[in-house]
């Protein structure tokens, strides 16, 4: 079975529509459609299912939102890492806000850096973005941007 970071690496510069309003290409869209993503919704979380889905990953924790997913992977007992482990989902959450942004951990650089493959996002790392883009980030916690809520071990 391929690894998720294969899979994701595979959709890297795909883009969406302006306003989450569905994808450039239609079997992307179609793809994203099937994890339960809708038109019009944040789409992080969805992207990362899809990729963890078609490595044959078990995909329970998996929700349209960050958190919730978050959530999840604590309520199923699922290994979460508060440092970054290759292969992993890491969850973000938006200062204290509701908010959140996930990505899949394709590299750890250093003890405050890693590197991931991101839906929803874009070159200046933004967390309603519009593409699936390559990025490196900044262990962070307690600012107003987006910190480190912890790694889950899928």
């Amino acid at each position: 079975m391929e690894s998720v970071i294969n899979i994701a690496r595979k959709y890297v510069g795909q883009m969406e529509k302006p306003n989450n309003g569905g994808f450039v290409d239609a079997l992307f869209e179609a793809k994203m459609k099937a994890t339960g993503w809708q038109i019009g919704w944040a789409w992080c979380a969805s992207f990362a299912k899809l990729c963890f889905k078609e490595a044959g990953k078990d995909i329970k924790v998996f929700n349209p939102s960050a958190l919730e997913t978050f959530k999840n992977a604590q309520k199923y007992n699922v290994p979460i890492s508060d440092k970054p482990v290759v292969g992993s989902v890491v969850i973000f959450q938006h200062g204290n806000s509701w908010q959140g942004h996930t990505g899949i951990v394709t590299e750890v650089v250093d003890e405050k850096h890693f590197k991931t493959i991101e839906g929803n996002t874009n070159n200046d790392g933004s967390r309603e973005g519009n593409a699936v883009c390559e990025k490196t980030r900044v262990m962070v916690t307690g600012t107003n941007g987006l910190n480190v809520k912890g790694f889950i071990v899928i």
